[in-house]
């Protein structure tokens, strides 16, 4: 399966948080808040579902994503 752009930048993101928490956190992305991780999602989408995840937290994963979002488009 290809993974989009921003797919990789989560799960690149994602790695802070450990192999276990990362899993649980795709599948509740993908799951809870029904986030196509493999087509079309907007940041807005995952930031939303991330603040609403890791209240504060959010905000250091979310930089992570938009940094490997900007690293792809050089």
């Amino acid at each position: 399966m290809h993974k989009t752009d921003m797919a990789k930048a989560i799960d690149r993101s994602l790695d802070m948080l450990g192999e276990p928490s990362k899993k649980a956190m795709l599948f509740h992305l993908a799951h809870t808040f029904k986030i196509p991780l493999e087509g079309k999602c907007s940041i807005r989408e995952i930031e939303s579902a991330l603040k609403e995840i890791l209240g504060e937290g959010a905000s250091l994963v979310i930089a992570s994503i938009n940094n490997e979002l900007r690293q792809k488009t050089r």
